[in-house]
């Protein structure tokens, strides 16, 4: 398997089962470290020094990745129109960047340069309730008439609420 770290970053965040180990992966890749040992079935020659439980994780890594076919993700990806950003790349949000629990990557659609923006982030709720809704939509409507960003990750309630008022 010959991938690429953006591809690798693609499927690390593709599976919920390895989202658990993003800090140890950033913590990798920060090192200025190539993830391309995680396709590999050698241990790394990493100068990272990582502990038994690290290295366990990175074994179980290694068979998750094993295990995902990022042919067919980035297949489905194309046909909903979905976009792909990942930790490693330059366009990543430097504010994301900043935070300790940032994503390994971003899926999205639109404009990228729109992260950069002045923005407010939304989360909420997926079982909101009618005043809930109601509120949440009026909000981001005033915030897109100042010409914020809204931000949210698309999860029902709430969040989808949130993108329905400020389009």
């Amino acid at each position: 398997m010959n991938l690429s770290t953006e591809d690798i970053f693609l499927l690390l965040s593709s599976s919920l089962d390895l989202q658990r180990f993003k800090i140890l992966i950033k913590k990798i890749y920060d090192k200025d470290e190539d993830l391309s040992f995680l396709l590999s079935s050698v241990e790394s020659d990493s100068e990272i020094s990582l502990s038994f439980f690290d290295k366990e994780k990175i074994d179980f890594i290694k068979k998750e990745i094993k295990k995902t076919y990022i042919d067919q993700i980035k297949k489905d990806m194309d046909y909903e129109n979905v976009n792909f950003i990942s930790y490693s790349d330059n366009k990543y949000p430097k504010k994301l960047k900043e935070i300790n629990d940032s994503p390994l990557g971003l899926f999205y659609r639109g404009n990228l340069d729109l992260f950069n923006s002045l923005s407010v982030a939304i989360v909420g709720t997926r079982n909101p309730t009618n005043y809930g809704i109601k509120i949440t939509k009026r909000i981001t409507e005033l915030f897109s008439e100042k010409k914020l960003t809204v931000i949210s990750g698309l999860a029902s309630g709430i969040d989808s609420c949130a993108h329905e008022g400020a389009i």
